[in-house]
């Protein structure tokens, strides 16, 4: 038995076969999705596939199987499996269809407590029979995750621990009934009711182990195990045969005394949410996406890092998104905690490169500290990384004369560089760093003039950008289409009024997964992930930041309201409460009486700002005001719509059959 992914790509007659080649790597092309678990507490995650196959490190994951009355039911391949969040949060529920009910698995993330040695952090996997009658419940651990194949050389069971390559990988609260391992496919064993009471410890040199724990599970009950996040590596290094059962024994973590139920840890992420900026929309669907994308965006955060899967450096064209979102939604301590890392991170020269290597990194990074200062207007985080700031700046001016020299930059480089310039420039100056400024200015002004010169325009916004209906194509290797790139799209004709952007919006939202997340790139026939990460935090940082320049965007001179109202808001209210803008927090309310709306609104300034111009362009375009707070009944709201085009094939993927006041 293999994952869902695999099991699509191999299937010679299905629409998501993908032909294998000898002697290349066997990956996920068709649906590379996953929705990211972990805490707050540490930059460790987890990852849940859409059909609940959970992986805590890369190379091996542990799938679920279930033994109803009629036969085993597996969710990679059964049709009956519907998924969600549980409160928008990162509380994964899949559930499977069987007779009598339903098979209900839960995964989430808890820090450990002091029981355990190893670690802080843990995955849950709560299975609960929801059916009227009991069934087997098979965890099986397979050698592959939702990026490729993986390697299994090791299963050993003592007890209520499995050791998998080494490490401890799954802790339980009682030992299974029945338990095999084997080298090839346990299912076959499992399946044919031949699973023995226990097994003797496995040692699969291919790489191919595979073992199950079966356990009964009564009508109502609730099994939940354990794994641990970023396990321990053996003693010597080595992977598989060096742990010995002496010294699994002498090291492993032991099964948290206290473990909260998913309910539970829900409710803490809605508490850890409460703070920042709210909204209320008239859109059930798209306020879903907002509440469950704030919880997902304190997810990306990991200290001074970004959480990933699999871990890696922080890659600062990410990090713009996510931080900016952080920013705009109100977890400035979030972002500062990443910013102030950035001394760490700068070489000699003043490259913020990193491991990526894009030469992007030094633009990126000045964007993000410009526009965490923007809403912030915080000069002490600018005056505290003066000096970094100004080696990233010169950085930029001596990669720029080495391009001339020969030395390659990308149209995305130059862009970043002349943003990141800028922005910053204007952030230097309040902070009394006028001579850093006018060098940033000047250095922006050679990259912008380079970039028409060698791309024909300056502002990233070029004509050579292809698109299939709404979407726009990624442009590495044209791997499929890109939700954020359609969303930057959508960001620039919101700005201008075009409602364009709400027919991108409307394809992005139509790839969303049903726990909203997006892969980096979309598969245009199957609707699932191509390439890169299964679960974007960058995208899902954009689609958070496009909502919320819909409700409120800056402008050069104040604050511009709906820039382009949605047809489907018409008649309908809809609130915004401490949006920090760069005028200050702001919060507004429109209600309706008959077409006409009524507007209320309230603006805090920071202290030393010119009055801000306020408009609702998408509602009223005339309508204006300096006053910082007030109400006003607007004219009827005359809604344009965009030229039709016909949107992109996407087919989604498949899914079985389901079964507070402004005043």
């Amino acid at each position: 038995m293999q994952p869902f992914w695999i099991e699509r790509q191999t299937d010679i007659d299905g629409p998501d076969f993908v032909p294998g080649q000898v002697g290349s790597p066997f990956v996920n092309l068709t649906h590379r999705n996953w929705t990211m678990v972990g805490t707050i507490a540490t930059v460790d995650r987890g990852i849940v596939d859409p059909r609940g196959l959970v992986t805590a490190a890369s190379g091996w994951s542990l799938d679920w199987w279930v033994g109803a009355d009629d036969r085993w039911h597996t969710p990679a391949t059964d049709s009956g499996v519907r998924q969600r969040l549980v409160g928008d949060s990162p509380v994964v529920e899949t559930v499977m269809r069987i007779p009598g009910g339903d098979a209900v698995e839960r995964v989430y993330a808890i820090h450990a407590t002091g029981d355990s040695p190893f670690g802080q952090a843990f995955i849950v996997v709560e299975v609960e029979n929801q059916s009227s009658v009991p069934f087997a419940l098979a965890l099986a651990v397979v050698p592959a995750d939702p990026v490729g194949l993986g390697r299994v050389m090791s299963v050993t069971l003592d007890g209520t621990t499995l050791a998998v390559n080494g490490a401890p990988a799954l802790l339980l609260d009682r030992a299974p009934a029945r338990a095999a391992a084997t080298a090839g496919d346990v299912g076959a064993v499992v399946f044919g009711g031949a699973a023995p009471a226990s097994f003797a410890d496995l040692e699969a040199p291919a790489g191919d182990g595979q073992a199950a724990l079966i356990f009964p599970l009564p009508h109502t009950a609730v099994l939940r195990v354990v794994l641990p996040l970023s396990p321990p590596e053996p003693a010597t290094g080595a992977r598989s045969r060096s742990w010995s059962r002496r010294s699994v024994a002498e090291r492993r973590p032991t099964y948290p005394s206290a473990v909260p139920t998913a309910e539970q840890v829900a409710k803490g992420w809605e508490i850890q949410t409460r703070r920042g900026l709210g909204v209320t929309l008239p859109d059930p669907a798209l306020q879903a996406t907002v509440e469950s994308g704030r919880r997902l965006l304190l997810l990306a955060h990991g200290g001074e890092d970004l959480a990933t899967w699999p871990e890696r450096p922080l890659d600062w064209v990410d990090a713009v998104s996510v931080l900016g979102a952080l920013d705009r939604y109100g977890f400035h301590d979030e972002v500062e905690q990443v910013l102030t890392s950035i001394p760490e991170r700068q070489a000699l020269d003043g490259s913020l490169l990193g491991s990526h290597g894009r030469a992007s990194a030094n633009g990126a990074a000045l964007v993000a500290l410009a526009e965490h200062w923007r809403l912030t207007r915080d000069d002490a985080l600018i005056e505290q990384l003066v000096g970094p700031i100004a080696k990233a700046v010169h950085w930029i001016a001596k990669r720029g004369a080495a391009r001339r020299g020969g030395v390659r930059l990308t149209a995305d480089d130059l862009d970043w560089s002349v943003r990141g310039l800028r922005l910053i420039a204007d952030a230097l100056d309040p902070a009394g760093q006028s001579e850093v400024a006018a060098d940033a200015r000047r250095f922006a002004d050679e990259a912008a003039a380079e970039l028409m010169s060698t791309f024909g325009d300056s502002d990233g916004e070029r004509a050579d950008v292809e698109t299939v209906g709404f979407a726009v194509v990624d442009p590495v290797a044209r791997a499929g289409l890109s939700p954020q790139r359609t969303l930057a799209r959508a960001t620039a004709e919101l700005a201008v009024g075009d409602p364009t952007a709400l027919d991108r919006l409307a394809w992005v939202r139509s790839v969303e997964s049903p726990t909203h997340v997006w892969p980096e790139v979309v598969h245009p026939r199957t609707g699932g992930g191509s390439r890169g990460d299964g679960h974007h935090a960058a995208t899902g940082a954009d689609v958070l930041s496009f909502v919320r320049d819909l409700l409120v965007r800056d402008t050069a001179s104040g604050l511009a309201l709906c820039s382009v109202l949605p047809p489907t808001w018409l008649g309908r209210g809809f609130e915004v409460h401490d949006a920090p803008t760069a005028w200050g927090r702001f919060s507004f309310a429109v209600r309706w009486h008959g077409e006409r709306p009524a507007l209320l609104w309230d603006l805090v300034p920071p202290p030393g700002t010119a009055p801000a111009v306020i408009t609702a362009p998408g509602i009223d375009p005339a309508w204006r005001t300096t006053e910082p707070r007030g109400d006003a009944l607007l004219a009827a709201p005359v809604v344009a719509e965009a030229e039709p085009t016909p949107p992109p094939p996407v087919r989604p993927p498949p899914t079985p059959d389901s079964g507070a006041s402004f005043s």
